[in-house]
């Protein structure tokens, strides 16, 4: 009876340690281990039972004690296994969550099972993928220039389908590309190595860098190329731009070291008049005409300085924005007629009468105008302050023509006019006809800058129509 147990005890043992070998759930594990132990507990009740009930009053036999203690061993070792096949099976389960989750990672990674297991050679499709998806263009070439493959970076960049561009010329796609050197023999080219070309294609507006490498076999003859090209477009452009920053500013230290050089002489040259023929005043014996020739120069002097520094303290105010506008309403036939005889006299005193002062006036509907009339006249000095100065005989003539909306000033004169190349140029600062160390007339090469600026600030624009040695006329529009 006992022996039969035990055969069934062993059976339901070998069960459980069939449910480990198959590491079943963990749940599965709990269920076995309980019917087990159910069967174990059952066997060792019925054993203790059969033994003790016929022998409960009686004293226990030498056989009964062994029986007692085998089944106590035999207990024993059935909990010392089932506890190490625990153990065992708790092992495994840590094994293989962990074994899952290192596969499951290699599978986040993409590393495919070729790789794991040591294959790294990629297929053409593989190859095909990695350079369809470089940012740069790819391209293989046959020995004559033709296209032979293209990655999609490429065709979608000129619109072109596989088709197309397989065995054509890469100059007949592109025709802005040209031959991959100017070395056309093969052995000079294969010397020669890597090239490298800028191409502009400007049908895209585009700009791109080349980078060519001839492709070998195995006895070292030239198979084909491999063609890489990469967008150099706004490297470009931020390249162009920082060159003509750099030239321009080359050009404005240029140009204010010559205003400087300038703006010495310029003041001067009166400063010296005023103070020599203010020395002159001091000579007792002098006659009333010297007297008021001299007094002439030192006051005509003494203007040009007070309009150089007005020059000077506009362009520093426009330059730093400072510069208002004061609008006002006023006629121009009075503003005209103050210019025109304040110049008057300068006129042909410094022409000795042969350049004649004019004004030409045309108002379809009166000539009032909203402006800065300050600003305006500055204009008008300036204007006419360049005219004498560069016409010598002639005439020189103020005038303006209007309407209810616009009205147009100009100032033209019979001098030697301006070069075709020089009519942009004269409008910027410290820029004149004649920027030469020996220049024939003076001045600092601010007032045409001023003119634009002001005629700007109030709404309007100016420009020049001028021949070389017939003359100029200076005009600029304002509104009404």
């Amino acid at each position: 009876m006992l022996r039969s147990k035990l055969i069934t005890g062993m059976l339901c043992f070998g069960f459980f340690q069939l449910n480990a070998n198959t590491l079943l759930p963990f749940t599965d594990i709990q269920l076995s281990l309980s019917s087990f132990i159910c069967i174990v507990a059952d066997l060792q009740t019925s054993d203790v039972l059969s033994e003790s009930t016929p022998t409960l009053f009686a004293e226990s036999s030498p056989k009964s004690n062994l029986d007692t203690q085998l089944n106590w061993l035999v207990l024993f070792v059935i909990v010392l296994l089932s506890v190490l096949c625990l153990a065992l099976l708790f092992i495994c389960f840590k094994y293989n969550r962990r074994l899952s989750g290192y596969e499951r990672l290699l599978h986040e990674n993409g590393i495919s099972q070729k790789f794991s297991s040591g294959n790294k050679n990629l297929s053409e499709s593989e190859k095909t993928m990695i350079l369809n998806n470089v940012s740069d263009m790819v391209l293989f070439l046959s020995p004559e220039n033709q296209v032979v493959w293209a990655n999609s970076h490429f065709l979608k960049a000129f619109g072109r389908t596989p088709e197309e561009v397989s065995g054509k010329p890469i100059r007949e796609l592109i025709p802005a590309f040209s031959e991959l050197s100017a070395v056309s023999d093969m052995a000079e080219r294969q010397k020669a190595g890597t090239l490298y070309h800028e191409y502009f294609v400007p049908d895209i507006q585009r700009v791109y860098k080349a980078t060519v490498n001839p492709v070998f076999n195995s006895q070292s003859q030239i198979e084909g190329y491999v063609k890489t090209m990469t967008d150099i477009t706004l490297q470009k452009h931020i390249e162009n731009q920082l060159l003509k920053a750099k030239e321009q500013a080359e050009e404005s230290d240029n140009l204010k070291s010559a205003f400087l050089a300038n703006m010495s002489h310029e003041i001067r040259t009166p400063m010296n008049a005023i103070i020599g023929f203010a020395e002159l005043l001091e000579i007792p014996d002098l006659s009333d005409e010297e007297r008021k020739e001299y007094l002439r120069i030192i006051r005509s002097n003494g203007q040009h300085l007070m309009m150089l520094i007005s020059d000077i303290l506009v362009f520093s105010q426009i330059e730093t924005g400072q510069l208002q506008i004061a609008r006002t309403s006023l006629r121009i036939k009075p503003l005209l007629d103050e210019v025109f005889s304040q110049f008057g006299e300068e006129v042909r005193r410094r022409s000795n009468d042969k350049v004649k002062l004019r004004m030409v006036t045309d108002f379809a509907n009166g000539d009032e105008i909203y402006t800065d009339g300050m600003r305006l006249r500055q204009i008008l000095y300036n204007l006419l302050t360049n005219a004498i100065k560069f016409t010598e005989k002639g005439t020189i003539t103020i005038g303006c023509k209007g309407t209810q909306n616009q009205f147009i000033f100009f100032v033209k004169d019979t001098g030697i006019g301006i070069p075709a190349d020089k009519k942009q140029i004269i409008f910027r600062r410290f820029e004149q006809v004649d920027n030469g160390s020996e220049r024939k007339r003076a001045g600092t090469g601010l007032g045409l800058s001023i003119c634009r600026e002001l005629v700007y600030l109030m709404g309007g624009r100016i420009w020049v129509n001028s021949t070389e040695c017939k003359g100029s006329t200076f005009l600029f529009k304002l509104p009404g």
